[in-house]
């Protein structure tokens, strides 16, 4: 009798550790197929952060302009304030508007991301 429940404790440590072996393979499979997965969405997040960056920089321009043409729409083409107060204005709504801080946030959280990515834990 004892030998019997030997040998099935044998079997059942046998088949445990087969099955645990099976689940980590499987784990790990499936961790490379994600990780790919997730560097390239973190690729395409970066390069939307770029283009993002290159429109910043052209946002006070951008909105100076709108302001003067919705202005001289309203007005019938009469400027409705001074060069300089409407340079202010749109220093003030890019000021309001400006994403770069966000996006240099960003960025530091791809790289974050990628380098638990590339340290391979769980």
């Amino acid at each position: 009798a004892d030998e019997i429940v030997a040998v099935r404790d044998r079997a059942m440590l046998t088949s445990l550790e087969e099955t645990l072996a099976a689940l980590a393979a499987a784990r790990a499979g499936e961790g490379r197929s994600l990780a790919g997965t997730l560097i390239a969405h973190l690729d395409e997040i970066e390069r939307l952060c770029g283009d993002a960056g290159r429109h910043a920089a052209a946002q006070p321009a951008a909105i100076k302009a709108r302001i003067e043409a919705q202005l001289t729409e309203l007005l019938g083409g009469q400027p409705a304030l001074p060069p300089e107060r409407l340079a202010q204005e749109a220093a003030m709504m890019a000021a309001r508007a400006d994403v770069r801080e966000e996006l240099d946030r960003l960025v530091a959280h791809i790289g974050a991301a990628r380098a638990l990515l590339a340290g391979g834990g769980a």
